[in-house]
């Protein structure tokens, strides 16, 4: 009898851990939090102080959307089958707001524009995937940026002329071939007609556009890679 006790009383010695490893990992997690919070307060702090970054991130497009559906809110768009201006543009505005890491709730209750639950799986896709894949070649990208000052300069230098032919600020419907082909190339064109797909009336569900995402894809693997390759912390001076 004493000797089943003392062989269950050592097997539970050694598989339960002591209070203090319990103790400890709380410790552990509390001060990890800690340091989440104060870092993600430090990011705050330094976005907002570098003015540029701040106002091509945020103010540039709330500007955009403001202009630009001050003159067209309440036209029509024939060559998409008579879809309302605001529902097309304001897609397209959030697809260049989140690639310059900026708003998405504002820009899709500001005027109007409803979310559909038909399209809702190819909404919460699209915007995920575009999401991640913007985030990693915004990592890709410091192979080429020396420092943070440098940075609003060389991604808006990316990526404005793609916006203008990936059919964000005007419907490219006359479009040459090659130019539309050249677009359909890069990540711009294909989240924001992703978008655009999931917030257009006639869009059957589940609102899912395959080649974007492909493309989306392809691209954020291409980021990775890249990343991997020449992607540091610590800034070159």
């Amino acid at each position: 009898m004493n000797t089943t006790v003392n062989t269950t009383a050592c097997r539970t010695a050694l598989t339960d851990p002591p209070p203090s490893v319990h103790t400890a990992s709380r410790s552990t997690l509390r001060q990890d939090l800690r340091l989440a919070i104060r870092q993600i307060r430090f990011e705050q702090r330094a976005f907002w102080r570098n003015r540029p970054r701040a106002f091509f991130s945020i103010g540039l497009p709330l500007m955009f959307l403001v202009v630009f559906n001050a003159i067209n809110g309440g036209h029509h768009i024939d060559e998409l089958g008579g879809v309302a201006y605001s529902t097309w543009f304001v897609p397209g505005i959030l697809a260049y707001g989140l690639m310059m890491a900026t708003f998405s709730n504002l820009a899709v209750t500001a005027y109007g524009v409803h979310i559909r639950l038909a399209t809702l799986p190819g909404l919460i896709a699209t915007l995920a995937l575009g999401t991640v894949c913007f985030t990693v070649l915004g990592l890709a990208i410091t192979a080429a940026i020396r420092n943070a000052e440098a940075a609003p300069a060389i991604t808006n230098l990316v990526l404005l002329p793609l916006t203008f032919i990936s059919g964000i600020w005007m419907v490219l419907a006359d479009a040459p071939t090659w130019l539309d082909t050249t677009a359909k190339i890069f990540p711009v064109r294909a989240f924001a007609h992703g978008l655009q797909h999931t917030f257009h009336p006639a869009s059957r569900d589940p609102g899912i556009v395959g080649i974007d995402l492909i493309v989306l894809g392809i691209w954020t693997f291409a980021g990775l890679r890249i990343c991997q390759r020449w992607f540091r912390w610590e800034s070159r001076h």
